[in-house]
């Protein structure tokens, strides 16, 4: 990625994070929480990125 398309991915990432905050907010958990659970899903995505991402080599990491 490179310029207009690396900044559009980055503002949607912000955006999308920034209501993941609101929603964790509203249902009164903690940072903590948060934080623990991105951290989950990051592992499962690394351990398992899907058939449309196809890098194996991020499996291998672990």
């Amino acid at each position: 990625m490179t310029g207009p398309e690396e900044q559009r991915c980055r503002e949607a990432f912000n955006h999308s994070l920034s209501e993941l905050v609101r929603a964790f907010h509203k249902l009164g958990l903690s940072r903590e929480t948060l934080v623990l659970s991105l951290c989950g899903s990051a592992f499962a995505l690394l351990k398992h990125p899907g058939p449309h991402h196809g890098d194996k080599d991020r499996e291998d990491a672990f």
